[in-house]
């Protein structure tokens, strides 16, 4: 009976780490969420940089967002969904997608960059708050 969680574990966490190539940042938003539903935050921002060859350069900045994560998590409520609110093109490999990302006591907003410099797509920027305007402004 302990083998079919595992054996769910195990495909998800395959899934997610072999998504790192995604077609598209809305692709790969959604393997975020589905991360963050299923394995929580930290990994989910895990995999995200994952995106991003670079983002071992950012090493303290990434365990800041998690760290947030992790204190401010249990006043979130439970995660109940995301929604995208707001998609900016700037050219062709430059994109925003701002989310709504529903908790049961107050919703989320995240801001995803992504930019493609030659034929994959890669996590550029992570912004996460409770207030719409702080995210949509910047």
């Amino acid at each position: 009976m302990l083998q079919i969680p595992f054996l769910s574990l195990c495909i998800l966490l395959f899934s997610t780490t072999s998504l790192s190539a995604q077609n598209s940042p809305e692709q790969i938003a959604d393997s975020f969420f589905v991360a963050y539903k299923n394995l929580g935050p930290s990994q989910a921002v895990d995999y995200l940089f994952s995106t991003n060859n670079y983002s071992s350069e950012k090493t303290k900045g990434i365990e800041n967002i998690k760290d947030q994560f992790t204190e401010f998590s249990p006043s979130f409520g439970k995660y109940t969904g995301y929604e995208l609110i707001s998609s900016k093109n700037v050219g062709k490999d430059f994109v925003i997608l701002t989310y709504i990302v529903k908790h049961d006591r107050l919703p989320l907003f995240f801001r995803l960059t992504f930019y493609k410099p030659s034929d994959k797509w890669k996590i550029q920027d992570f912004i996460f708050n409770t207030q719409m305007d702080k995210v949509l402004d910047k």
